[in-house]
């Protein structure tokens, strides 16, 4: 298994997971990701910023399964939102 961080060049390639096309990526750097500790894992990509985003929409909309609407959030098709 190859682990890899890379910055995308357009937001469409950031999708390209949920595509099922390969896209062109800039690729910027590789980083071993079992060497890092867990909060600076977790900010490699963003967690805490992506949670704290969806609580928030959860707190402010009110939906029936706060729950299911922050794992709606999270999902990768929402996340240009």
């Amino acid at each position: 298994m190859f682990n890899a961080v890379f910055e995308c060049d357009a937001e469409a390639t950031r999708l390209w997971f949920g595509t099922g096309e390969m896209r062109t990526v800039l690729l910027t750097s590789v980083v071993d990701l079992h060497a890092l500790d867990g909060r600076a894992y977790l900010e490699l990509f963003g967690v805490q910023a992506k949670l704290s985003m969806a609580v928030a929409t959860v707190i402010k909309e009110r939906p029936p399964n706060p729950t299911l609407a922050i794992a709606e959030l999270l999902t990768p098709l929402n996340q240009s939102k």
